[in-house]
Formats: C-alpha cells, sequence, structure tokens
C-alpha cells in the first residue's frame, strides 16, 4: 500500500503526502536518522549505506515528534563502531550508467568513531530525441554523510551528522498521452489552431522543442546532534537538526515541439527541529511510558513563472509573416499583428514562515503475560505567516488573473488533539492478535495561487482516524511467517490541490472519504535453499463528501475514487541459493510489482488517470566462501512496462496533457567488496 510515483510524490494507504506550495505540509511523513524532512523537494533522499527503512502505516504522532495522516517512512543509516571496516561498490549497465558508492568506518580514538559514506550516480537520459538520437532526461546524483559517535560510558552517547546532497537531471521529458487530441484549440468544438502527433509509438522517443530547458537542480546541505542518556530506569533521547536546501526546475508543459507553456519553479528552504522525549523502558516495569515534545521552526520560499505562448516568432516564423487573425480565436478574435503579442507571462512568489509545536506520550501496560495495552495522546499548535505575490502580464493574463497582480499577505494557526488506543494478544508463542484506533492531524495552509482578491483563503487542518484488526503468526515449524490486517479509515477535510479553469492552482479542502483495505504479507522457505516473499494490498475507496469554497472549480467529485490510491499493489519475490563445494554461493532471485490504476486528480479525468503496471526483474550473484566479495547481474523492468509518472493537469485553452515514463529495461552488472 506504498506508492511511489516518478514526480508525483507519495501515497501510503491512499493517502497522498501532497506538499506543493509552500504553507502546504505533507501527509506522509519522511525521516531520516531521527531527522524529519519536511519538505517535498528535500525529500529526495539517496539510499546509501543504509541499514534499514520503516514504514509506519497509519496516521501518527505519538511515536515520533511530528503529527502525519498518512503514516511514517524513515531512512536509518549505518551507525559508527569501533571496528574498521569498509566496502566498495561499483555499477555499470546500459544507457551508460556509472556508480560507485563506498564508506570507511572505525576508531579514531578512545571512546570515539566514526563513519563517512558517499556515492556518485551518473546516466544518460532514458528518452531520446528522435531527430537527434541524443538523449535528453540525463541524470546524475553525489552525496556525502559523515558522522562521529562519540561514548565517554554506557550511559551516555553524542552522535554528530552532517549530510550534503547535489542532483540534476536534464530537461523533464513530457510526451502525448493520446495521439488523437488537439492540444491546441480554440475551445470546445473551436477550430484549431496547432495539432501534434507524435512520431514515434515508442514511449521513450520523442520530439523536444526549441527550448533549451534548464531541467532539475537540487542541493541540499544539514546537521544534526543527536544524545542519548541513561539515568537508571530512565532514558532520555535528544534530536537537533538543522537543513537548508534549494531546488530550480523548468519544464515544458505540454510536450510539443513548440514552447506553448513553459513553467520555471525555485525552492529555498531551511528547518530547524528539536525533539526530547524521556521513557523508562530499562525498568522493565509491567507499565512503560514515555513522553516528548517536538519543535519546528521552517521558512520557504518558493517562486514560479509560467511563459504563455512565448517567442513563437522565433519557432513559427510562418505565423508571424501570416498572423492568424482570420481565426475566430476564443469565440471573438483577438486580432495580433505578430504572433509574438500574445505573450503572457504568470508569476507569483510565496514566503511562508511555520511554528510547530506539539507535546505528545504514550503508556504502554502488560495487562498480563500475554495482553498490552497502549494508549498515546498528542497535542499539536501549528502557526503560519504567509505572504505571497501573484502577477500576470500580456495579451492573455485574463486567463489568470482577474486585475494585473494578487496579494495575499495573512497569517493562521491551527491546533488539535490526537491520539491512539491500541490492544495487542498473544493467543500462543507464535500467533499474535490486535486491534487499534488512531487519529492523525495535518495543519491547515493557504491557497497558493489566487486569482482574485476573494481567493486569498485558507484552509483547514486534515483528519484521519483509522481502526485496525490484524493477526501476526508464524507457523509450521516457523517456516512461514504471515501477517495480516484489516482497516477503515474515515479521512476528513481532505487537503487537495485542484487545477481551476483558469489554469491556476488552487488548494483547499475538498470534503471526506473512506479507505477501506486488507493487507497480506509473508515469508516462506519452502526448502533449505528456497525462499518465497509475498505482499498483496486491495483498496476501496471514493469521496464521500464535497464542499465547494470560493475559487473551487465546482465540479463534483462525490463517488470518485481518491485521488493517487491505487485499487490493489502486490509484490512477489522469489529466492534460491545454490552453495558451492567451495564454500561460495550462487544466488537467484526473480520478483514482480504490480499495482492497479490511479487517478491524478480528484475529478477522475480520464486523460489524468495514470495506467495500473507489471514489472518483472531477475538478479543472478556469486558470493565468495569469506563473503568479502559478491558480484551480480541484474535487469530490472525486463518486460520494459511503461510505467506512468508524472501527469500534466490540463492548461487553460490547450485539450492536452502531457506524462512522462518511468525507466525502460535495464540491465548491468554490481560489484560489492568489503574489507576489515
Amino acid at each position: 500500500n506504498v506508492l511511489i510515483a516518478d514526480g508525483s510524490g507519495l501515497s501510503l494507504r491512499g493517502i497522498a503526502s501532497g506538499n506543493r506550495g509552500a504553507s502546504e505540509d505533507a501527509g506522509l511523513l519522511i525521516m531520516k536518522d531521527n531527522e524529519v524532512v519536511s519538505r517535498g523537494f528535500m525529500q529526495n533522499i539517496p539510499t546509501f549505506d543504509i541499514e534499514r527503512v520503516e514504514v509506519l502505516r497509519g496516521p501518527q504522532g505519538t511515536t515520533y515528534g511530528r503529527n502525519a495522516t498518512a503514516g511514517v517512512m524513515h531512512f536509518m543509516s549505518y551507525r559508527p563502531s569501533e571496528d574498521f571496516k569498509g566496502g566498495l561498490k561499483i555499477d555499470t549497465g546500459n544507457y551508460n550508467l556509472r556508480a560507485t558508492e563506498g564508506f570507511v568506518n572505525g576508531s579514531l580514538g578512545d571512546d570515539v568513531s566514526a563513519r563517512l559514506s558517499g556515492m556518485f550516480s551518473k546516466h544518460d537520459g532514458y528518452f531520446e530525441d528522435a531527430l537527434t538520437g541524443e538523449s535528453i532526461d540525463d541524470e546524475e546524483v553525489t552525496a556525502l554523510r559523515g558522522q562521529v559517535l562519540f561514548e565517554p560510558n554506557e550511559d551516555l552517547s553524542l552522535l554528530f551528522r552532517t549530510h550534503w546532497l547535489d542532483f540534476h537531471a536534464d530537461a523533464f521529458a513530457p510526451r502525448k498521452n493520446n495521439q488523437l487530441e488537439i492540444p491546441f484549440s480554440a475551445g470546445p468544438g473551436g477550430w484549431p489552431f496547432v495539432t501534434y502527433t507524435e512520431v514515434s509509438s515508442d514511449p521513450w522517443t520523442i520530439v523536444t522543442n526549441d527550448n533549451e530547458l534548464d531541467g532539475y537542480d537540487i542541493q541540499v546541505w544539514g546537521a544534526s546532534l543527536e544524545i542519548q542518556k541513561s539515568f537508571g530506569d530512565l532514558s532520555l533521547f535528544s534530536m537537533t537538526a538543522y537543513t537548508t536546501g534549494e531546488d530550480e526546475a523548468q519544464l515544458d508543459l505540454l510536450g510539443t515541439p513548440i514552447s506553448f507553456f513553459v513553467e520555471s519553479v525555485s525552492n529555498n528552504a531551511e528547518t530547524w527541529t528539536q525533539e526530547i522525549r524521556l521513557d523508562n523502558t530499562n525498568s522493565n516495569n509491567r507499565l512503560d511510558w514515555m513522553v516528548g515534545a517536538f519543535y519546528l521552526l521552517e521558512k520557504h520560499d518558493r517562486a514560479a513563472t509560467s511563459v504563455l505562448l512565448g517567442g513563437l516568432c522565433a519557432q513559427l516564423p510562418a505565423g508571424c509573416l501570416n498572423p492568424p487573425n482570420f481565426l475566430p480565436f476564443f469565440y471573438g478574435g483577438i486580432p495580433f499583428d505578430s504572433l509574438d503579442q500574445a505573450e503572457t507571462v504568470q508569476a507569483f512568489t510565496q514566503l511562508n514562515d511555520t511554528d510547530s509545536f506539539g507535546i505528545f506520550g504514550e503508556i504502554s501496560y502488560d495487562i498480563s503475560d500475554d495482553t498490552n495495552l497502549i494508549l498515546g495522546l498528542r497535542y499539536s499548535d501549528d502557526k503560519k505567516d504567509y505572504d505571497g505575490i501573484n502577477t500576470a502580464s500580456g495579451a492573455l493574463s485574463f486567463f489568470f488573473l482577474e486585475g494585473d497582480s494578487v496579494r495575499s499577505d495573512t497569517s493562521n494557526s491551527w491546533d488539535a488533539l490526537s491520539g491512539k488506543i491500541a490492544l495487542s494478544h498473544h493467543l500462543t508463542d507464535n500467533i499474535m492478535t490486535f486491534g487499534s484506533v488512531s487519529n492523525g492531524y495535518k495543519s491547515g495552509g493557504f491557497n497558493a495561487e489566487p486569482a482574485s482578491a476573494e481567493a486569498v483563503t485558507s484552509f483547514d487542518e486534515e483528519t484521519v482516524t483509522t481502526t485496525e484488526l490484524g493477526i501476526k503468526m508464524d507457523a509450521f515449524d516457523e517456516r512461514l511467517r504471515l501477517n495480516i490486517s484489516v482497516f477503515d479509515s474515515n479521512y476528513e477535510d481532505i487537503q487537495a490541490t485542484f487545477i481551476n479553469a483558469s489554469a491556476v492552482a488552487v488548494a483547499r479542502n475538498v470534503g471526506s472519504a473512506f479507505i477501506r483495505g486488507m493487507e497480506i504479507e509473508g515469508v516462506a522457505l519452502l526448502s533449505e535453499n528456497l525462499r518465497l516473499q509475498f505482499a498483496a494490498a486491495d483498496l476501496d475507496h471514493e469521496y464521500e463528501e464535497f464542499v465547494t469554497e470560493a475559487g473551487g472549480t465546482g465540479a463534483d467529485v462525490v463517488g470518485n475514487p481518491i485521488q493517487e490510491a491505487p485499487d490493489w499493489t502486490a509484490t512477489l519475490a522469489v529466492m534460491y541459493d545454490i552453495p558451492l563445494s567451495s564454500g561460495a554461493m550462487v544466488g537467484l532471485r526473480a520478483d514482480y510489482r504490480g499495482r492497479g490504476e490511479t487517478s491524478t486528480t480528484p475529478e477522475n479525468d480520464p486523460l489524468a488517470v495514470r495506467e495500473g503496471s507489471r514489472v518483472f526483474n531477475a538478479q543472478m550473484s556469486y558470493t565468495s566462501p569469506d563473503g568479502s566479495l559478491n558480484v551480480a547481474l541484474w535487469g530490472r523492468n525486463l518486460n520494459n512496462e511503461a510505467e506512468v509518472g508524472t501527469i500534466t493537469p490540463q492548461l487553460q485553452i490547450f485539450t492536452q496533457r502531457a506524462l512522462s515514463y518511468g525507466p525502460p529495461r535495464t540491465v548491468g552488472i554490481t560489484l560489492n567488496y568489503m574489507f576489515n
């Protein structure tokens, strides 16, 4: 029930994370090494030197410092240790893949150890220009992480971390999603102004426009100090973190050879977080408790510029010599002496400051040796100061604004009580049943691109209440591990972003919905060397209530499936190990990943539906007798599935949507070497 769509963010159990505007929070809490990563553009976390990934499904607010309606995804790196060891990983493959990862770990002296890890990855783009044969969306990423651990005694540890990321991808490569669609017309039934058909049926072959796009760049840097201190039966945890980042992106939103609609976006943000927790888990009492506090101070500046029909004389010189004055343009004729006079520019800036504070706690009580009760409670308080300006100029500025500009200078605050109750019971040593009721909260925000003074509004907080029942078991002499759960979520005051008739993003509360689901996960040891791993989920979901507010589209979404929620997801992996007489091991693995279709808009527009996908991967590896060397031959997306990632919204008079695809079939070789 986790959906990670390329370019479209995350969703968990049908709840999309969101986080487009500067004042919007994410529904899915992303953490790395106990640090909250609050801004969406900073959540591109390279998974190198990762020990594990923890996923908490459902509302949360009493386990970690930041509240969330969807759940938590937590990336945990390896911590430093005194043992000297290191590792090197090298990848090579098609599309000119060149990647290197490495780490070195060891002691720096008495009570001090350190770990330095990093990665560099580069590959040619998966999309090809049909005219030149050159790749379009090349990608390069470099990341470093340094850690120093000081442990003067067994009761105290101080861990300092710093991390840096530089990510670059060439131009976003959009493609038409309907070969027969007219991308630009005078209106319903109107005269076509421009028509275009893709030159190739290959999803990864397109024709780019004459505008040299800058692509996508992200830089993130941060540092944190983690302190753990024991006082007898009590344990204190403190995490202080600072992160700053910026990104720039420029995209062609239509995917045609002519630059009809180009958007440039930049984000700049910095966050301070402080979390403190105190618990008695060292006491071994029947009653365990934990209390904590969390504070976040965040500044986020976002700017965007959209150019409509810009520079067309350079791209359509014939149109400048014979301007289309004769067309019934927009039902009445707008006479342009030159196509360049049609150029329209919309620009907006958003500056948001957030002060977020929370107090939370949990009590865990062993009613008996087999039964445990957990109670959790949280109080959250969020205050946001927002300043934005939305401007438009040019012949078609009325598409974006009712006047020349709209100013937003406002503030608001939101608070809520949330919590959970959970009961678990061991039927036997190997079978445990559980039930829980939990609710989560996500603070409100502000409409990011108001088209009029009346649209300068804030939206309310979002809440989710989930009831869940399940069973976890080890069976058949512990050769089968099986987890089954069912849940029912009431999703209230849903925050969503609509693209209205003026192609302006409108963020607001759309109403309520239900999400009901079932999840089955398991690992089976079929023989000494053959292992099967599987997971499947089914979701039933739809909008139950729709609230019309100022600035909305007026579309009724009641009965529609929830945005970014697939009806089903499934994974299956088969692993077989072949031991050799030398002590070495040959490993074979094949896996399948599939999901149902999802709608990228609440309105369930057929052109905005992301089709379901089915992907097959395989790997064959060799591990040396001492385990220090591993060589793997792998293939991903062997069936060459064209998985849809981003789908752009319908924009103004353009009746077309553009989309992009995930990677095609890739093959390569990975070498891992460990030393100590």
